[in-house]
């Protein structure tokens, strides 16, 4: 969506009440550049939040994977270990009809 000629139209009614205002003898400290400048620093603001939530979101990440590959690497150690008896059992006897 282009935001430019919704801009526009803002700005252009941010003038009107100006006027406005000024025709009803109120004077006013803000204009449309101070109005811009604080809509421009409100973008960089949130931006900013966005790169931190995204930070932390990579973080966690980061964090669920180590957990998941050191439980994945103790399951296999204990698969491991459970099935060395059988393991060497089956050596054994491979190695005992070999030499007949």
């Amino acid at each position: 969506m282009n935001m430019k000629p919704l801009l526009d139209i803002a700005l252009v009614r941010f003038d009107q009440v100006g006027y406005q205002l000024d025709d009803f003898g109120i004077a006013s400290n803000i204009n449309r550049h101070q109005v811009i400048a604080y809509l421009m620093a409100e973008q960089k603001r949130l931006e900013g939040e966005v790169d931190s939530l995204k930070a932390r979101i990579d973080f966690r990440r980061v964090q669920v994977e180590r957990i998941v590959g050191s439980i994945e690497k103790t399951a296999r150690n204990g698969l491991d270990l459970a099935l060395w008896p059988a393991r060497f059992t089956l050596s054994t006897l491979k190695g005992i009809a070999g030499q007949s």
